[in-house]
């Protein structure tokens, strides 16, 4: 494995990005449970027009507040250092199964604060939304829908005290609208290049944030059972590249660690390492 990040990437997001990493890994590991649903929760529904701005990587369009602009570095909308807009674009996956762990209990037994939960729909689609404090200076509204084809998640990030902020981030996800004929460039905001010419490992699909590259770059919708391998683009600023190392290859029951080495590549402080051993099976 190799994992390498650029000095001062993200650093104008400070605590906001740790956050948005650290929730990412709670709502896929929450367990299941179920939330009565907030009968006061309003459908949404939108058409896609001039005003909508698509985030980047995504078939997602909001219509942008105020002060908000798009992301050179991240799939996302954002206003400075005072507010982010992600989202995370799921094809193949289904709402239904990854929604499942998204409840106002599981976040409550986690230690979450939790200051509203609601269940609507997007323009049909099934949707869950809760707001919920991050870190003691921030609060973070985290949306998804979606069907049996895909899971979005939108999640928004502000400053506690921000009120103004909080409202547009919250009618920006009131405009969103979900273009299933949208075709997606996957590398609009990838923070970084791959030549691919000289592997026989070629780029096949982009997965959420996951790029995943098999050989010859066929598509599927799992390679758990031949090589590939994906590059991760993920908020991880002030993190250790070996606590991010250890992080991603925790999926893994580690047998031996071998070639361990702290480099630069392309001028980028790096880490590698190679690690063996087996996937636990469900």
């Amino acid at each position: 494995m190799h994992y390498g990040t650029e000095k001062g990437y993200l650093t104008h997001y400070l605590t906001m990005t740790k956050i948005l990493t650290i929730l990412f890994t709670c709502l896929t590991l929450i367990s299941c449970g179920q939330t009565p649903k907030d009968k006061s929760a309003i459908d949404i529904t939108t058409t896609k027009s001039s005003k909508h701005l698509n985030i980047p990587g995504t078939r997602v369009f909001v219509i942008p507040p105020t002060g908000f602009v798009t992301s050179t570095t991240l799939p996302a909308i954002e206003k400075g250092n005072h507010g982010l807009l992600q989202a995370m674009d799921l094809v193949g996956g289904s709402f239904y199964t990854n929604a499942a762990t998204f409840s106002k209990e599981k976040f409550e037994q986690k230690g979450v604060k939790v200051f509203e939960y609601k269940e609507f729909k997007i323009n049909n689609y099934p949707a869950k939304m809760v707001l919920i404090q991050g870190a003691p200076q921030t609060k973070m509204y985290n949306l998804v829908f979606g069907d049996s084809t895909f899971s979005a998640s939108v999640m928004g990030v502000f400053a506690a005290n921000d009120n103004q902020t909080g409202e547009q981030i919250k009618q920006a996800i009131q405009s969103i609208y979900y273009d299933k004929t949208f075709e997606v460039n996957p590398f609009a905001t990838a923070p970084f290049k791959l030549d691919d010419t000289e592997s026989i490992f070629k780029f096949a699909k982009l997965s959420a944030s996951m790029y995943m590259y098999s050989i010859n770059g066929v598509k599927k919708d799992s390679y758990d059972d031949e090589p590939y391998f994906m590059v991760l683009a993920a908020p991880t600023e002030g993190a250790p590249l070996k606590a991010i190392a250890d992080d991603m290859a925790s999926v893994i029951k580690v047998d031996t660690i071998k070639n361990i080495s702290e480099t630069k590549t392309n001028g980028l402080q790096s880490f590698k390492r190679e690690v063996y051993g087996n996937v636990p099976l469900p």
